[in-house]
């Protein structure tokens, strides 16, 4: 659960104020927030961990 409060944290807003070109939530930035949790509701935790992996690698390099 822990991570997907992150990753509902993450698809409200990026932590860098703009998202980086390839980042897996820029996709889905143009939605409501309330469509946001329900896209992350129906990704696989494959999918959700790819997701978090890609903030951890952005988050450094940044």
């Amino acid at each position: 659960m822990l991570e997907e409060n992150s990753l509902y944290g993450l698809t409200y807003g990026c932590p860098h104020l703009e998202r980086q070109p390839d980042c897996p939530l820029k996709q889905v930035e143009h939605l409501s927030f309330q469509e946001k949790v329900k896209w992350i509701d129906k990704l696989s935790e494959a999918e959700k961990d790819t997701i978090l992996e890609h903030h951890q690698v952005c988050s450094k390099n940044r």
